[in-house]
């Protein structure tokens, strides 16, 4: 037969599994519950983290193309800048030849013709193109290409050709292309 327990083990039993069952009711109604909690706020925390840094990658990554559009819109404010005025590559041709006619006035310089060339392309823009010839001095032809270096203004020199006659003076039939950046006004409505 089996021993009997004393009471003094029996209570200490008693008390054990009461102790146990209240440590077990703890562990599934609030221990387990928080265990699961401080899990998901990891989760939802690293997710943040995650997110967190993404859109401050995306801030920087905008902040940087804010940087490149204002330095764009300067470089492109400039350009506006030294565009010849008018309305059309007409118009542009025109004053372009306005200006440099006074100029080879004042200098005594005679234009011998001036032509409008078909128009022209640069990087989707339009160009206006014209050819100049006149006869002059080497010191006269350093003035003229010294007055279009120092203009402040979308030209070029897209070609020249010299011709160096012994008679005369030494003097040298020079015949300038000049192109004109063009660009056209954005319409708003």
């Amino acid at each position: 037969m089996m021993r009997r327990i004393s009471k003094r083990s029996r209570q200490w039993l008693l008390g054990g599994m009461l102790l146990l069952t209240a440590l077990l009711i703890w562990w599934v109604n609030d221990y387990r519950p928080w265990l699961n909690q401080v899990a998901s706020t990891r989760e939802a925390l690293e997710q943040a983290r995650d997110r967190h840094e993404m859109l401050n990658a995306r801030l920087q990554r905008f902040l940087v193309n804010e940087r490149e559009q204002r330095a764009q819109d300067k470089q492109l404010e400039a350009l506006r800048a030294k565009l010849v005025p008018g309305k059309s590559i007409e118009e542009v041709n025109a004053q372009v030849q306005t200006e440099l006619q006074k100029f080879l006035d004042d200098h005594e310089i005679s234009l011998s013709s001036y032509q409008t060339m078909a128009a022209g392309k640069w990087r989707g823009y339009k160009l206006g193109k014209m050819q100049f010839r006149f006869s002059l001095t080497t010191r006269k032809f350093s003035e003229v290409l010294e007055y279009l270096d120092k203009q402040d203004l979308a030209l070029s020199v897209t070609g020249m050709n010299i011709r160096y006659r012994r008679g005369k003076k030494g003097l040298l039939n020079v015949t300038l292309e000049i192109s004109t950046l063009f660009m056209e006004e954005e319409k708003t409505s």
